[in-house]
């Protein structure tokens, strides 16, 4: 079958994209985003998202999605985009290469366009081959994760006179002072303002974390720590 698709700029604001957009992710990943769409795709504290979809027959077969990032490097700032939810629809397996790579184009040059200085992905299997092969991406290696048991919660952290531990709800004022002291000691990492954090921890849609925090015995902030939880009958 020869599909005659077009590629379009999402708006995250229209209904049409929005319900086609959650559509997608059910049938590509089998996931709802219904709860998380605005919060993931217009409430960025580093602005709103900007993407693409293929549309055939009224229908949005194909969609990728920029997110704008700030990037502290050693106590520069820089800008740039991560690239994510790059999906095409499973009834069309046959042309989701083709799809996904008109996508990658469309949002190339866009970004080029906005001038931003660098791009990141962290792409699947198949997002990977595109990328790296059609979309003049480079492979920079892999990020672990870090995985460990913690049962009791209280086994995790070991009582001391000198420093204690809070748990936080909400990141205030207090995390700018302390990360305008510490980010000059830090290299590509993302701007880690108050309300970033608290719009990617506190307040996230899509996963759980809980976040503590160390105080010295004068009572000052000297780290914190954020930590997702997760259950796995595998484990």
């Amino acid at each position: 079958m020869t599909l005659d698709w077009k590629i379009e700029k999402i708006d995250y604001n229209d209904i049409f994209y929005k319900k086609g957009i959650v559509e997608l992710a059910k049938q590509a990943f089998e996931n709802d985003w219904s709860e998380s769409f605005e919060w993931k795709y217009l409430k960025n504290p580093f602005g709103q998202a900007f993407g693409y979809v293929a549309i055939f027959q009224d229908e949005i077969i194909g969609s990728l999605a920029m997110f704008p990032q700030k990037i502290n490097n050693y106590g520069k700032m820089i800008s740039g985009i991560q690239l994510g939810d790059v999906m095409a629809s499973p009834k069309y397996r046959g042309h989701g290469a083709r799809v996904v790579t008109s996508l990658l184009r469309h949002a190339r040059e866009e970004a080029k366009d906005k001038k931003y200085e660098f791009g990141i992905g962290f792409p699947g299997q198949l997002s990977y081959l595109l990328l790296t092969k059609l979309g003049k991406w480079q492979d920079i290696g892999e990020i672990s994760s870090c995985l460990t048991l913690v049962f009791p919660l209280r086994f995790f952290f070991k009582k001391s006179n000198l420093i204690h531990i809070k748990n936080v709800d909400n990141f205030t004022q207090e995390y700018d002072v302390f990360w305008d002291k510490v980010k000059e000691y830090y290299g590509f990492t993302t701007h880690r303002s108050s309300e970033y954090l608290n719009w990617r921890y506190i307040k996230n849609k899509l996963n759980k974390y809980n976040v503590f925090s160390a105080y010295n015995a004068q009572n000052e902030l000297i780290a914190y720590s954020v930590i997702k939880f997760i259950t796995s009958a595998k484990i």
